[in-house]
């Protein structure tokens, strides 16, 4: 989503109830209009929702820790019993965040690892160049190396290759 958080400061939210808070997170940009909750009739009660089929917002009270942290589900209702999780959204002090997705999370672990190899490497290759236009025949006579965080490693000692062992 483009928003990444939303925060209401003519609502007060330090005393939010279950239903408070999904009221609350109604009028964030997250809250979509299509919900089942929007279905609902003002004198229905969140246990309307498990008769209906479609998506809906709940109150995860299992991973909720009120009043500071609430845990709001968006899912998707097949039956009474079977429901598939769409989004997360967290309530923390007033504040509504979007959860990242696990693809998100992926792509940036994986951004943050090629960024790091590639400092690696760079690092690396200037340490070869330099030890190369110095002279050094081997890993033995090359500097150390530095992994841009203020630690060095020397680079393994080159091994002369070992026939293989008799039988």
């Amino acid at each position: 989503s483009e928003h990444a958080s939303f925060y209401d400061s003519s609502k007060p939210w330090g005393e939010l109830t279950e239903i408070g808070v999904l009221n609350y997170f109604k009028g964030s940009p997250f809250y979509s209009t299509r919900s089942n909750n929007e279905k609902l009739r003002v004198n229905e009660g969140p246990e309307a929702l498990k008769k209906m089929m479609g998506a809906e917002y709940v109150v995860d009270t299992a991973l909720s820790s009120p009043p500071q942290l609430w845990v709001i589900r968006y899912q998707w209702r097949a039956d009474a019993s079977q429901v598939s999780l769409l989004k997360l959204f967290y309530m923390i002090h007033g504040v509504v965040y979007a959860s990242p997705t696990p693809l998100l999370l992926v792509e940036s672990r994986l951004s943050k690892a090629s960024h790091h190899l590639h400092r690696a490497f760079d690092s690396t290759r200037r340490a070869f160049d330099l030890a190369r236009r110095a002279g050094a025949d081997d890993a033995e006579e090359l500097p150390p190396v530095s992994n841009g965080n203020g630690m060095g490693f020397l680079p393994p000692p080159l091994l002369p290759l070992l026939p293989p062992p008799a039988r």
